[in-house]
């Protein structure tokens, strides 16, 4: 873990247990904390399908992608 910091709060006991049922988590910091990497992702994730939509972000093709295969063989 990297900066980290101890911290209290008033958490949904059924909340977090549903929580860590649904990522496979134990312990509430566990479970907080793989949230926290689940939100991160599905941000990214969402960025990415948006860039990708506004043609901000181009999708390789099948001949970009064997090209650069052949590139490295």
């Amino acid at each position: 873990m990297g900066n980290v910091k101890r911290t209290s709060m008033f958490l949904d006991r059924d909340l977090v247990a549903r929580a860590a049922s649904a990522l496979g988590t134990k312990g509430v910091t566990e479970t907080v904390h793989a949230a926290m990497r689940h939100v991160v992702a599905v941000d990214a994730g969402t960025k990415l399908a948006d860039g990708i939509a506004s043609g901000d972000i181009g999708v390789p093709t099948r001949a970009d992608l064997d090209h650069w295969d052949a590139d490295e063989a």
